[in-house]
């Protein structure tokens, strides 16, 4: 039981509301410390989608590959904005 609730938590990671979530987040984010940068908030998601793992099977084969393209973007978008 622990394990589906915690996937359920974190679900949206790997859906198709993940941009839309994550961009609600960093502006709630931004009223609690109106100082902390896109960059920074990119460099957060990066470092935990890269330590996240789903713990049910239907997680695992369902919403990591999303999850995984997510981070993908992401990478490849901070790695385009330091080399500009």
């Amino acid at each position: 039981m622990e394990a589906i609730i915690a996937d359920a938590d974190l679900e949206y990671w790997g859906s198709a509301k993940t941009n839309e979530t994550a961009e609600k987040l960093f502006k709630e984010l931004q009223t609690l410390n109106p100082q902390h940068t896109r960059d920074e908030w990119n460099k957060q998601q990066i470092g935990f989608l890269q330590n996240h793992q789903y713990f049910t099977n239907y997680c695992k084969a369902l919403k990591e590959p999303f999850e995984q393209a997510h981070l993908k973007k992401l990478i490849e978008e901070r790695n385009a904005s330091v080399f500009k």
